[in-house]
């Protein structure tokens, strides 16, 4: 005789069920990229085995760059499924520490980790924070299991994506240290040491992998610092406002109750990952290139929801015997956490420049096939499946490309000209002063990305006051496109 399932174990399967499909929505309606980084990221994963060198630097990151450079074969959809694979193993992995903790109501880790407005949009992504967050996770769990190897090398294998979460990997060297677990010290070096004999491999450089250790703190800021409490005021547009509540609720009663001694390791991670991020923006410091992105902190976003869990669990004990308003509580919660969750994220649509970059790519194989196109534009390189690194057909910008190749189709890309990213900066009277230059091409459009929010299309121009919570809750997570872009002919 089969027992009906318990009430909780409903609320588990409705809530994954929900969050998949959710997921699968704006997977199946974005045909472009996160507005940053995003793209290039896709292009060097697409052609690793083409830049095996700038896949060891600082901004590409080895561990993302051969975390998806197989699904990235398959197309953006397979590079997206695959993250999101990783977004619910995080949830799902988190559901089982709180069932080894105890926690009562541990299903609403699932929503709360996967409707975090940040983390929800970088979850179908290249980029770098869902990894970290979800390595953090599964290492505590193996924390949890005492499985000290398994621990530490998941621990330090966050280096190989967000190397500033490192820390962690020393929190976990300490406590295996006085609990005198000395064999399993060593292996906290396993990612830098990977990385570093990666390097090596692939620059034929010993001083390679510590050169790209520094970069960004070389690299001058494109915009101003932050204040020292950027990361906090925000933290409810990043990991969602219910959650925020949640959480500050859960360390109010871990205190009161004080079983600090039984979260410290997420709760170090949460604060220590926002803090350390704080510091390399901040205005006054100026340690890094870092400005303050909102998107830097989403690895503390898994943590951060698995405590807050511990809010909801006092909420809803204090309701579990009125049955109906327990489920009516559970609903509106549920729904509240899409509104202000998923629902506030875009659809990853493409962007101008993409689809310019495929205008690019199509006169180049139509109208002058043994022609080489130069630009600094990545989005050309995708389009023309080529690495943005230059090789058949494509080549960078430099003047010494301009210049060798008789035949050229030239791309310049008015930002692109003075950025801090791109190997050479070449000025547009440069080109325009050549001898056989001709423009054939331009662009310079405006964009509002706004329509791409689901929130947005439904719901803004109903009245004032709905307008600006749309605003705060869209603003930061997509971008203006002011393109501007000059097609020029070289023959």
């Amino acid at each position: 005789m089969t027992t009906p399932k318990s009430n909780s174990q409903i609320r588990f399967y409705a809530f994954l069920f929900t969050t998949l499909l959710v997921q699968a929505i704006w997977i199946i309606n974005s045909d472009g990229f996160y507005f940053i980084d995003d793209s290039c990221h896709y292009n060097y994963n697409v052609h690793f085995l083409s830049t095996l060198e700038y896949s060891v630097s600082f901004w590409h990151r080895l561990g993302r760059v051969l975390l998806f450079f197989l699904p990235s074969q398959l197309g953006l959809k397979g590079a997206q499924i695959t993250s999101s694979a990783i977004f619910t193993l995080t949830y799902l992995i988190s559901y089982k520490i709180l069932k080894i903790k105890g926690v009562k109501y541990a299903e609403w880790v699932i929503p709360s980790i996967a409707f975090q407005p940040l983390l929800f949009n970088v979850s179908y992504t290249v980029l770098a924070e869902l990894p970290a967050g979800f390595l953090f996770i599964l290492s505590y769990y193996f924390f949890l299991k005492d499985k000290p190897y398994a621990t530490i090398i998941t621990a330090s294998s966050i280096f190989l994506f967000r190397t500033e979460l490192y820390f962690i990997a020393g929190i976990y060297f300490i406590i295996y240290f006085f609990r005198k677990k000395y064999f399993v010290l060593p292996w906290i070096i396993i990612a830098p040491l990977f990385w570093f004999i990666m390097s090596f491999i692939f620059t034929g450089d010993l001083n390679m992998f510590f050169y790209n250790m520094g970069l960004h703190s070389r690299l001058p800021r494109i915009s101003e610092g932050v204040q020292w409490y950027h990361y906090f005021e925000k933290s409810p547009k990043i990991f969602g406002i219910l959650q925020t509540l949640g959480f500050i609720l859960a360390l109010w009663l871990i205190t009161r109750r004080r079983q600090i001694k039984d979260y410290y390791i997420p709760l170090i991670f949460v604060f220590g990952g926002i803090i350390i991020n704080t510091l390399f923006a901040l205005d006054e410091l100026n340690l890094s290139c870092s400005i303050g992105q909102l998107r830097y902190v989403v690895p503390a976003g898994p943590a951060l929801g698995l405590i807050s869990v511990l809010g909801s669990e006092f909420l809803f004990k204090k309701i579990e015997n009125k049955k109906k308003l327990l489920t009516a509580v559970t609903i509106l919660i549920f729904f509240l956490m899409f509104i202000t969750g998923p629902f506030t994220t875009p659809y990853h649509k493409k962007y101008e420049i993409e689809k310019f970059a495929e205008k690019i790519a199509k006169l180049h194989e139509e109208q002058y096939p043994d022609y080489i196109v130069i630009s600094a534009m990545h989005q050309v390189a995708t389009a023309m499946n080529e690495p943005a690194t230059g090789k058949t057909y494509f080549q960078t910008m430099k003047k010494s490309n301009i210049l060798e190749n008789e035949k050229a189709i030239i791309v310049w890309e008015k930002y692109l000209e003075s950025s801090p990213f791109t190997e050479e900066m070449i000025p547009l009277r440069f080109i325009e002063s050549l001898p056989n230059i001709k423009l054939i091409d331009s662009v310079n459009v405006l964009i509002d990305h706004d329509t791409d929010y689901p929130m947005y299309n439904i719901l803004y121009g109903k009245c004032e006051r709905l307008n600006k919570a749309i605003k705060y809750f869209i603003s930061e997570q997509n971008t203006w496109e002011d393109l501007k872009v000059k097609v020029f002919i070289k023959d």
